[in-house]
């Protein structure tokens, strides 16, 4: 029997915040506080009470005509649900001795993707498809949309015979695939199904489960499959997958009245036997819809850790509190004595008093010229910046919620800031650090920022840090590389920051490096030799080597720049781009195909441009001598001594049902 690893979900909910029209909640605001760590409930009824008091105060908010119009949504939408590893085994046949993936950043996890091998059987299910039938004619009015359904499948492609290849069969759904021994898990936006794949030729479904909301991740381990799924619910009790959740397994994090939050979510992690899809495990938290993330959602996994991120900012519309305690600098006490009226309200929501407010400012303004207008507003806005800078109500803070598997138990740490982009986390060695920015991107002033990092160890206990990092700028990404990392400026002629966390007990900042126009992309391949990957001002790929031994001073080793237009998709994703150690081989995606270079004596030779029909490669992978290319509608066999491609296989692309339905808004 396999020893059984420690691995582990963490989630970073970055301000699980109670709404300013009341306090859901008892919380207290004379604690030191503003964000605590994950706790759990102490009874059926304080969990019941509180969901309650949630449910309440959003209902309010949705039935007031303000709401509807300040978001252009209907009631409705408040009780609808939105829908919105690396096992390998060969048993048959003329078995692959070497097989090389793409996604080389996530290489020590187990999560899904959409190319998997199983003997001589490529799993492939494409990750965009190219409608292949034209959109009918409809005549657009406010209540009616055109929307259509795609049966997307994952496709089987026979590789015993490389110059042969073909698609010959597949199997529904497409999304997510996940291979242990003969079984092959499949994931959607709404459904997880599971084949037995013993005989490729007639895969036989064992079982099929609704994700029951929204289909965040999943992962498999030790014959267990884990998923992370999210609804939008108050209903008590929590219920998933016809099981009850009980009070002492739903976390939640007690957050003052100075963050936006939505708190209409329940994201529940299940653990599922792999063989039956019966659900043995699950727990609850309870957070804030990633609908509501200004930077988007993000999930990042490596050695055996999964880390979902979402990021919050704190709440801004504190603008008329502002102008009770400070609005005799600004304005005379008539103006003020309105702006309390507003406040006191009752049938007014914290949209409404805020809307209110400003056309209050606006009417009282209305007389002066623009310049003065402006002027005036400047140094309101300013006064405001410091008023949130002093009551501690400018800066982002995060909870940090590690869920480990297979017991799901959790622990929690806070931190201040958000993360800057999806390069933000990375795990070294046991330790996971955390790059966050803090200070309010809408207003951009100098004195609220704070970029840093932080360290936690496998108990989430906060071992290292270091902040208040370019407090004159802001920080636009993140890169770790090896022992250290470095904070990207917006302007690339500005330097990199470098920090050093060889000693994750005591980061240090190790000084500035200066590698011009690679604010994009910096990607590891050999011991301090890193790939830089930009766009010209031409708009041609660049690609160069650096050393990188010392820190701060890199040193060029090579260079390419295309000759055609071109944009990377290695831009936007690590799993497109790839190296093979044992070969030196780099493949780098671009929207035309893929381009293959051998990296030799620390220089860049171009073997092969390999061009696809209408799409950018999404994914490569070696087997044997051979190197399978995957792009939307394409798969190509190249031979690796020549490099000449041997076979072009055509997947199939479905058709699309259109169909009219109601608009939720009354509004195209």
């Amino acid at each position: 029997m396999r020893k059984i690893k420690l691995i582990s979900f963490v989630f970073l909910s970055v301000g699980l915040m109670l709404f300013a029209s009341g306090c859901l909640f008892d919380f207290d605001s004379s604690k030191d506080y503003t964000v605590t760590e994950m706790k759990t409930f102490q009874s059926e009824e304080e969990l019941a009470s509180y969901l309650k008091t949630l449910r309440e105060s959003f209902e309010y908010e949705l039935n007031s005509n303000y709401y509807n119009l300040y978001y252009g949504v209907n009631a409705d939408w408040a009780d609808e649900n939105s829908i919105s590893a690396r096992s390998l085994n060969f048993e048959n046949g003329r078995l692959p001795q070497r097989i090389n993936s793409t996604d080389i950043q996530l290489k020590n996890s187990n999560e899904a993707d959409i190319v998997r091998i199983s003997g001589n059987v490529i799993y492939y299910t494409p990750d965009n498809v190219y409608l292949s039938n034209e959109r009918p004619f409809t005549k657009y009015h406010a209540e009616k949309e055109m929307i259509y359904d795609l049966n997307l499948n994952t496709y089987e492609i026979d590789i015993e015979m490389p110059q042969s290849a073909s698609v010959f069969s597949e199997i529904a759904p497409s999304g997510d695939i996940f291979i242990d021994g003969n079984i092959l898990v499949a994931t959607d936006s709404v459904s997880v199904m599971a084949y037995d794949i013993k005989n490729p030729a007639e895969p036989k479904l064992m079982w099929e489960k609704n994700v029951e909301g929204n289909y965040s991740f999943s992962s498999l381990y030790d014959g267990k499959f884990y998923t992370v799924v999210r609804q939008k619910t108050y209903d008590y009790p929590l219920v998933y997958m016809n099981t009850t959740v009980p009070f002492s397994d739903v976390y939640y994090s007690e957050v003052s009245n100075d963050f936006y939050t939505h708190l209409e979510t329940v994201y529940y992690i299940s653990q599922l036997n792999l063989s039956t899809g019966d659900l043995e495990e699950c727990i609850a938290v309870i957070g804030q819809d990633s609908s509501y993330n200004r930077k988007g959602s993000f999930i990042y996994s490596a050695e055996d850790d999964v880390y979902l991120v979402n990021s919050y900012f704190p709440r801004e519309d504190r603008y008329a509190e502002f102008l009770v305690s400070h609005g005799s600098d600004y304005f005379p006490k008539s103006f003020i004595k309105e702006i309390k009226q507003i406040l006191k309200t009752p049938d007014f929501t914290e949209y409404a008093k805020e809307d209110a407010v400003s056309n209050k400012i606006e009417n009282y303004t209305a007389d002066m010229t623009d310049r003065e207008r402006q002027s005036f507003m400047e140094e309101i806005d300013k006064g405001y910046n410091q008023y949130l800078i002093d009551e501690g109500k400018g800066a982002e803070q995060s909870v940090v919620i590690q869920i480990h598997l297979p017991d799901l138990s959790v622990d929690s740490g806070v931190i201040p800031g958000s993360l800057v982009d999806g390069r933000s986390m990375d795990k070294k060695d046991g330790y996971l650090r955390v790059a966050t920015t803090a200070g309010n991107e809408n207003r951009y002033m100098p004195a609220n920022r704070n970029n840093g990092v932080y360290i936690f160890n496998s108990k989430m206990d906060l071992v290292g840090s270091l902040n208040y990092l370019l407090l004159d700028d802001y920080v636009t990404s993140a890169c770790f590389i090896e022992d250290s990392l470095h904070l990207i400026r917006p302007n690339e002629s500005s330097p990199r920051l470098v920090i050093d966390l060889s000693n994750p007990n005591n980061p240090e900042l190790a000084g500035d490096l200066f590698i011009f126009g690679y604010s994009v992309y910096l990607q590891p391949i050999k011991d301090n030799i890193v790939l830089g990957i930009n766009q010209t001002k031409k708009g041609q790929l660049q690609l160069t080597l650096f050393n990188i031994s010392n820190k701060t001073v890199p040193k060029e080793l090579d260079s390419y720049v295309s000759g055609d237009i071109l944009t990377s998709w290695t831009y936007h994703t690590f799993s497109g781009y790839m190296f093979d150690e044992k070969r030196n081989i780099l493949l780098v995606p671009s929207s035309s195909g893929v381009s293959i270079f051998e990296i030799k004596n620390n220089t860049f030779n171009l073997l092969k441009e390999d061009t696809h029909r209408n799409g950018t490669v999404i994914r490569a992978v070696f087997v044997d001598n051979m190197l399978y290319t995957f792009s939307e509608k394409e798969v190509h066999v190249i031979e690796t001594e020549s490099w000449n491609t041997l076979k072009v296989i055509s997947i199939p692309q479905p058709n699309a049902v259109y169909y009219e339905r109601d608009y939720a808004v009354g509004y195209v």
